[in-house]
């Protein structure tokens, strides 16, 4: 009888162990977005009539790197 129990109990520590470390990873892994400040946007777009001015709004969106956009 004592040895079910003790089967028992390490059965649920190693899932409860296994489970620790499932969510540990999933959090280290994540991909993580861009903690912009107030006032700036991790998405934008860009409208014009014209191809040149239209270039030229996207140019500060393709190279800031940093994923934010100033308001």
């Amino acid at each position: 009888m004592a040895w079910g129990h003790r089967a028992t109990v390490c059965l649920v520590l190693l899932g409860v162990g296994l489970g620790l470390v499932i969510v540990v990873l999933a959090a280290v892994l994540s991909p993580r977005q861009a903690s912009c400040g107030p006032g700036a946007f991790t998405r934008a777009a860009v409208a014009a009539d014209s191809k040149i001015c239209s270039d030229i709004g996207r140019k500060p969106a393709d190279s800031s790197g940093l994923g934010c956009l100033p308001a």
